[in-house]
């Protein structure tokens, strides 16, 4: 449970510093595309940040860590590889964005690495829930400025 807060408060706080930096010393800004207009766009917005990208997200990358395992990599390298993965795919509109979610996405990943003491289920449940509460972070400092 400690990891759930704990995870979740240090990962959006190394992306928000990584954020900071990236924007204060390479003048690099944020894309202002997703910002809601409506409560409904703030609805969906917190729908699909909070709930939906990091379910669905966890899931691909439960299913990759497990197949990166069967076929002999160890629990690390599949992590380390499916890290890489999490932060490419979050680099597609603006490639710093692959900076940003880097040590979040290895935060994310920290329960795979214990899966044989764990089960596969909670590390699921657990990589998922600091996730959430990570994207849940990041859209109150969003809907706030």
């Amino acid at each position: 449970m400690k990891f759930l807060l704990f995870g979740s408060l240090a990962s959006f706080l190394s992306a928000a510093m990584v954020a900071y930096l990236l924007f204060r010393y390479f003048g690099l800004s944020a894309s202002m595309d997703a910002v809601p207009k409506t409560h409904g766009d703030v609805a969906l917005f917190i729908l699909t940040s909070v709930i939906a990208a990091p379910a669905l997200e966890t899931m691909l990358l439960a299913w990759l860590f497990s197949a990166l395992v069967k076929a002999r990599f160890g629990a690390m390298s599949a992590a380390v590889i499916c890290v890489i993965a999490f932060a490419a795919a979050h680099a597609m509109r603006e490639p710093y964005q692959m900076l940003v979610v880097l040590i979040p996405g290895a935060v994310f990943m920290l329960p795979f690495t214990r899966v044989g003491e764990r089960g596969i289920k909670r590390c699921v449940l657990l990589s998922m829930g600091v996730h959430a509460l990570h994207n849940a972070y990041a859209v109150v400092a969003f809907l706030v400025n």
